[in-house]
């Protein structure tokens, strides 16, 4: 017996990021993890997250159909409508699902169809039921981020706010390692029980530990474990995530794992967005940051750069960063030039630093003069005139009032309207 428990919930930030390792075609990558969580003898909650890009297209909607298989006998097959209200090409999108499956190894399938895109994940897991007093954990759930609080877009146990991170990948961008498991088969005692956390490489060497934390005891001989703490910036491959928990009032001791991979260089797109920081940056600061050489040097920079922009220092977001990256990735489908991503062209930093313009005029060429396009800007009030002098689709800021921007001079009288 199964029933299906639906979180209905989407998560989108501006973000891009590449998994190696992890299971989805190639044609449109959706990503995906299966957590296991004991529930009684009879049944487990599994929960299913799921990680796509948005594509390229206009379309809102995108649908979900999922398979579930019990020794190649179909158990369920069922489909969803999903909605992004404002789609943008690149933004991520989380949905964790919930199902209610009986004991035993289950094969999920879960396709996804975005427009003319498809993609899909085969996501493998097996329900353990209760073993009466045999300690043990569940799967381990990998995160991006991990708050204590009761509100959220992923509250779970009514006090963690919990970001899944189906592909288990970290980088720069994300280099704090949050866990989440559940400890079954505790004695019944009053005296907090202990975790033990490490992360090991490929070779089996620790490289970073947790340290000891101790965790309540919840009802039905259960408890509950998380954390995280920073991963080490100078290394860089596969590790895998070593959990031990130990009950003092039996001595029991019982083990989890979750593998990870970790990259320390600049590789991802979001990466590359965080690191330019050429219009935010005083010159002071730019000269800092070109002078260091090491990645952790640079990263410990920016970590610290992006950190005193925060405007909200008591939240976990960084509203001035989020702002920042969506004004890159829109200048770069936008913008970019033969090559030159948007972000580094002119029309491009004067949409980073300002946002959207209020009004655009478009000219095409009329005799001798260029195409040009004309932004306005009502708060503070400017002016800018673009102008694709050679008509290569190269465009040169040629005129604005605002006295803090530096424009191509020379071109004034090809101006189709005077400002």
């Amino acid at each position: 017996m199964f029933s299906w428990i639906l979180s209905v919930l989407i998560f989108s930030v501006p973000e891009f990021l590449s998994a190696p390792g992890t299971v989805h075609d190639t044609a449109f990558p959706v990503w995906g993890r299966a957590y296991s969580f004991t529930v009684d003898s009879s049944r487990c909650y599994v929960e299913l997250d799921y990680l796509l890009v948005v594509p390229d297209t206009q379309a809102r909607r995108f649908r979900l159909q999922f398979s579930l298989y019990q020794k190649d006998s179909l158990q369920m097959n069922r489909a969803w409508d999903r909605l992004v209200s404002s789609p943008q090409t690149g933004q991520m999108v989380v949905e964790p699902l919930g199902l209610s499956v009986a004991p035993g190894p289950y094969i999920g399938d879960l396709q996804v169809v975005w427009g003319t895109d498809s993609g899909s994940v085969r996501l493998p897991f097996r329900c353990a039921p209760e073993r009466g007093d045999s300690l043990r954990l569940s799967t381990v759930q990998l995160l991006w981020s991990l708050t204590e609080t009761d509100s959220g877009p992923f509250v779970k146990y009514g006090k963690l706010n919990a970001f899944p991170n189906p592909i288990h990948q970290y980088s720069l961008s994300r280099d704090t390692l949050y866990f989440l498991a559940e400890v079954y088969g505790l004695a019944e005692d009053t005296t907090p029980f202990v975790l033990r956390s490490a992360v090991m490489d490929s070779t089996g060497r620790v490289v970073v530990t947790g340290g000891w934390m101790k965790f309540p005891r919840m009802a039905g001989k259960r408890g509950l474990v998380f954390g995280g703490f920073p991963l080490p910036l100078d290394r860089t491959g596969h590790f895998r995530l070593v959990l031990e928990v130990v009950d003092p009032a039996t001595g029991h001791r019982a083990r989890a794992q979750a593998p990870f991979v970790f990259d320390t260089e600049i590789r991802t797109y979001m990466d590359s967005l965080i690191s330019f920081i050429d219009y935010v940056a005083t010159p002071e600061e730019l000269h800092t940051f070109q002078s260091l050489t090491s990645p952790r040097a640079r990263w410990l920079f920016l970590k610290k750069f992006w950190a005193k922009r925060d405007p909200d220092p008591e939240t976990p977001r960084n509203e001035f960063l989020e702002t920042f990256l969506q004004r890159c990735q829109i200048a770069d489908r936008r913008f970019s030039e033969m090559g030159r991503a948007g972000r580094k062209t002119d029309r491009g930093r004067i949409y980073i630093k300002y946002g959207p313009p209020q009004d655009v005029e478009r000219y095409t060429l009329t005799g001798d003069l260029p195409d040009q396009v004309h932004w306005t800007y009502e708060s503070p009030k400017y002016f800018y005139v673009f102008m694709d002098i050679d008509g290569s689709g190269h465009w040169v800021l040629v005129y604005t009032d605002n006295p803090h921007e530096a424009y191509t001079r020379g071109y004034e009288s090809l101006i189709n309207r005077a400002p």
